[in-house]
């Protein structure tokens, strides 16, 4: 992630939630138990490390996403959206969110989705030279960061 101010006034952890590691654990056993039985016990044990590291890093990569607020601008993802370019931003429910991620989408936009958060803020961009109207960042707590947001812009 890109370095982030001094003044953090906003911090959000997205992680995969806990359901989403049962079902990956069905799949590593069955795939372990049938290249044991019918391949032997070194194809067992390489199949079981194999799919056991592939399932914990690919789970903790896809979760390990962080949302910044701070005196700088929004950090996600590697990504800057400097205050300077920060306009309005609006907390979206369910449907609202669904809507602006899928018929409502708009192709420039930066959109930062996990199906796991149905929530999220929409952020218009008011730079004229960037080509974004808006981002889009999936949050559990789409009022704070929000309010967080409109803070740092108008202060």
């Amino acid at each position: 992630m890109s370095t982030t101010g001094s003044g953090v006034t906003y911090r959000e952890q997205l992680r995969v939630p806990v359901g989403w590691w049962v079902p990956p654990w069905f799949f590593v056993i069955v795939l372990t138990a049938g290249s044991g039985r019918y391949l032997g016990v070194v194809a067992f044990t390489v199949t079981l490390v194999a799919s056991v590291t592939i399932t914990v890093v690919g789970l903790l990569r896809y979760g390990a996403v962080e949302v910044v607020v701070d005196d700088v601008g929004l950090h996600t993802q590697g990504q800057v959206l400097p205050r300077a370019a920060i306009g309005a931003a609006a907390p979206l429910d369910r449907e609202q969110a669904r809507a602006l991620c899928g018929p409502r989408a708009d192709a420039r936009a930066p959109l930062l989705i996990r199906g796991y958060v149905p929530t999220g803020v929409r952020v218009d961009v008011t730079d004229p030279r960037d080509p974004a109207p808006y981002w889009f960042v999936s949050s559990r707590h789409p009022h704070e960061l929000a309010a967080a947001l409109n803070s740092v812009r108008q202060g």
